[in-house]
């Protein structure tokens, strides 16, 4: 509206300049819209301007309450976090106790077999990929721990796995619950290693009785 009175404007100043009839009058009617005008003009654009800081204004709130409400979701999802951290740290140290008492455990196995046998060298595992029976059994420990990871939500094929969990094979790593229980594999080994320690204190026995019967003939 002001751009097209400013137009007309021109018009009107040439035609008072030029003395026409009534010239005079429009003009100073017309300046007065013009000025009326501007006056809008002006006042539109402060408008303007208002109108848009308080939109920035609302959006920063709104943005400062969207993000108070994701700091209070960050604080419970770290609360969680530490808290499963703490149990992890906890099993942890169970853990570390325990397969120390194994090692001693086994240690203290080995020392007492009977005179004249010999452990035998029993693999653990499917194949015995799972290490010796009385070896450290890290990869048995791994396996297990690969045996239980998690999966990531129900009916999903991602899994959660320690980071040194290790499946026994590929097939295993594609489906974790196909390892055999690393309890089961163990205590199986283990009856093996005594099978085999009773046979040998067996033929122990039956060599003593026969040496025995052998000294009383020669006798």
């Amino acid at each position: 509206m002001l751009a097209s009175l400013e137009a007309e404007l021109e018009h009107l100043i040439l035609d008072a300049v030029d003395r026409k009839a009534g010239a005079a009058e429009k003009l100073s009617t017309h300046r007065g819209k013009v000025e009326a005008a501007r006056t809008a003009v002006d006042e539109l654009k402060v408008a303007q301007r208002l109108a848009a800081r308080l939109e920035r204004e609302d959006t920063a709130e709104r943005d400062a309450q969207a993000r108070s409400g994701q700091l209070a979701e960050l604080r419970s999802r770290m609360a969680d976090r530490g808290k499963a951290m703490a149990t992890v740290l906890e099993a942890a140290a169970t853990m570390a106790k325990a397969y120390g008492e194994f090692i001693v455990a086994s240690e203290q196995a080995r020392a007492a077999a009977p005179d004249g046998t010999a452990l035998p060298d029993i693999g653990v595992g499917p194949n015995g990929l799972c290490g010796r029976s009385f070896g450290p059994l890290d990869r048995l420990i791994a396996a297990e721990l690969w045996r239980l990871a998690p999966q990531r939500a129900p009916d999903s094929n991602a899994y959660i796995a320690l980071p040194f969990a290790a499946p026994i094979t590929e097939m295993h790593r594609l489906k974790p619950a196909l390892t055999p229980p690393a309890l089961a594999e163990f205590e199986a080994a283990d009856a093996a290693v005594l099978a085999d320690i009773e046979k040998q204190v067996k033929q122990l026995h039956a060599a003593d009785l026969t040496a025995i019967e052998t000294t009383e003939v020669a006798a």
